[in-house]
């Protein structure tokens, strides 16, 4: 079934290159595993939803996808530590991307997660960035919330749940 899942997730992001997100994806990785994510994206004209997920490939690596607002991007992610962890790969329309991404708790059953990332496209570097909370709830269940963006774009912001198997 995870399997099925991640590869539902990479077709879709494949066929939905006319939208465009960022949805607080977390540097742990453990083989096998990973993470789904709904959002409500609400800049200030409009909203919309994304979609997330991510998935252990091994105990160090694993792929993510993203698709919504503010951009969509497939990648792998490198486990530096549980707190920290390395991201590259392709943003849409956007050419690839490096980055930086860390989790830490701030409380009980509460995280503080984001990203840090050049976007190198043909033209111009530009900054992709992420800050938000991630509240776990029981039933592997999580609500997150964060503003994100790149730095040539508006800013949005995101509400959703995780669940992670």
């Amino acid at each position: 079934m995870k399997k099925y899942l991640t590869l539902i997730l990479v077709l879709a992001f494949l066929l939905t290159f006319s939208t465009s997100t960022q949805a607080l994806i977390e540097p742990a990785v453990n083989e096998g595993q990973g993470h789904f994510m709904v959002n409500l994206v609400v800049p200030r004209a409009d909203s919309g939803f994304s979609i997330a997920g991510d998935f252990g490939i091994t105990d160090n690596i694993g792929i993510f996808g993203e698709i919504g607002d503010p951009y969509s991007r497939l990648g792998l992610k490198y486990q530096l530590s549980p707190e920290f962890g390395l991201t590259g790969g392709y943003v849409v329309n956007k050419s690839v991307f490096l980055g930086l991404n860390t989790s830490f708790p701030a409380a009980d059953n509460l995280r503080i997660a984001g990203e840090l990332g050049l976007v190198i496209p043909d033209d111009d570097l530009a900054l992709m960035y992420e800050a938000g909370a991630i509240y776990d709830l029981p039933e592997n269940i999580d609500i997150r919330a964060s503003v994100n963006g790149i730095t040539s774009e508006m800013n949005k912001f995101k509400l959703g749940f995780g669940y992670s198997f």
